[in-house]
């Protein structure tokens, strides 16, 4: 039978607003969900992107609670392995939420279920959301990063770090002396930037930016008409391993250069950042996580 009926099928059967990206989406989420299941750790990892990452928590949660964890695939699929000779595992996902922006995508989930230890008997269960990205290469979407909690997580030592600090209120600045060279230079080559629409639910998360390139032209742009006066502040870092969650809180205010009209905005943002040799550098933000402004980046400058 063809696509196109098995299309025609699942939405007749609840799934209103489904295209062939979300169903592909759905596709590798189960997939690598089964090999949890299945205690299959190869199946798991077949789902992933060579550059993925990984975090914890819950996202129906502040974004100050989560923390850094797996900065490369190698690390996670030595979790997977000995995650699945240890525990049997029993869990369900419902996908809530889906943004898809280019070959980008932004998903939240509804997981839960429970993980047994094979020696003790000792159970474990689950209920809480998480939250995906993915990216299409090839034709084929691979999940590129995940904030969730899994048994056996061993976070490792979190610290604060100065240099997390400096790269944040150094970005702040670079806006202020508006130069969009230098702000750009403070992202990492795989960036991509978040909205959060002055909502704390990442359920109404949407893709801002696909990439640096687009940033770095928004940038440009922004900055030969507008100039910013930026007050932030770090309240939460937390770095594991080269990899680093912040949050920040600023109050912003931008003046049109040609006709002096002044715009003012306080907000919280959340911050991605990795260790690039010995540099910081943003990889990924969601700017905007509850406030009143409604100063909103517009999608695809």
């Amino acid at each position: 039978m063809s696509m196109l009926f098995w299309i025609s099928v699942l939405l007749g059967t609840g799934w209103a607003g489904e295209t062939v990206e979300t169903i592909a989406i759905r596709k590798v989420l189960g997939d690598e969900l089964a090999g949890w299941n299945m205690g299959n750790a190869k199946l798991i990892v077949l789902q992933y992107a060579p550059y993925f990452r990984g975090y914890r928590g819950d996202a129906g949660r502040d974004p100050a609670t989560w923390e850094p964890g797996f900065r490369d695939l190698g690390e996670f699929e030595a979790f997977c392995r000995e995650a699945v000779s240890r525990y049997r595992f029993d869990l369900s996902r419902n996908p809530i939420y889906f943004d898809i922006y280019k070959n980008k995508a932004l998903v939240v989930a509804e997981d839960g279920g429970e993980a047994v230890e094979r020696a003790s008997g000792r159970r474990i269960t689950f209920s809480y959301k998480s939250l995906w990205t993915l990216e299409k290469e090839g034709g084929s979407w691979k999940i590129t990063g995940f904030l969730r909690k899994l048994p056996g997580w061993d976070r490792g030592s979190l610290r604060d770090s100065d240099g997390v600090r400096e790269v944040l209120l150094g970005e702040a600045r670079a806006w202020q002396e508006g130069d969009p060279g230098k702000v750009a230079g403070l992202y990492g080559a795989d960036f991509v930037g978040y909205e959060g629409y002055d909502r704390g639910d990442t359920e109404k998360w949407r893709i801002s930016f696909s990439g640096l390139a687009p940033f770095r032209a928004f940038c440009r742009k922004r900055l030969s008409r507008t100039s910013y006066t930026i007050s932030r502040k770090v309240i939460s870092v937390k770095a594991l391993k080269g990899s680093a969650l912040a949050v920040t809180e600023e109050k912003a205010t931008t003046t049109h250069k040609l006709t002096g009209k002044k715009l003012s905005a306080e907000h919280r943002d959340l911050w991605i950042l990795e260790k690039e040799g010995k540099s910081w550098k943003i990889v990924g933000f969601v700017r905007r996580l509850g406030s009143t402004a409604r100063d909103h980046v517009s999608r695809g400058l």
